[in-house]
């Protein structure tokens, strides 16, 4: 549970990496080992939000085995607005960065791959 927004939120990061080192390859090599550390750590606190507002708010969620669900066993007025505020911020946003740098790079290598086709890279060999 928790570890499923550490993962999406590192995930969405490399993403994005991946997109700026292609883009501008040179300033891909301005970024230093301790600027991965950071924001590696910073996802690692970011992602510590919504467990810990779980955890403010006593909201106890169990698993039911009779609909293989999680439920929430008591949950507080507040969670009738933070609930859908918590998914678009930790589980939507996340989502939709990935798939529009993924469909970013492919659209950039999709142009690279017209613009260098493999005819002209046999002759510049």
């Amino acid at each position: 549970y928790f570890l499923a927004l550490v993962y999406i939120n590192i995930i969405w990061v490399l993403n994005v990496a991946k997109l700026t080192c292609i883009l501008y390859p040179f300033r891909a090599r301005l970024r230093s080992q301790n600027t991965g550390y950071i924001l590696a750590a910073s996802m690692w606190l970011f992602s510590n939000i919504y467990p810990l507002q779980n955890a403010a708010m006593r909201r106890t969620v169990y698993f039911d085995y009779r609909s293989y669900r999680c439920a929430n066993l008591h949950t507080p007025d507040e969670w009738e607005w933070l609930d859908p505020l918590n998914t678009l911020i930790f589980f939507l946003t996340p989502n939709i960065i990935v798939v529009v740098t993924t469909v970013w790079l492919l659209v950039y290598t999709n142009k690279c791959a017209a613009i260098h086709n493999p005819a002209v890279m046999a002759t510049l060999r």
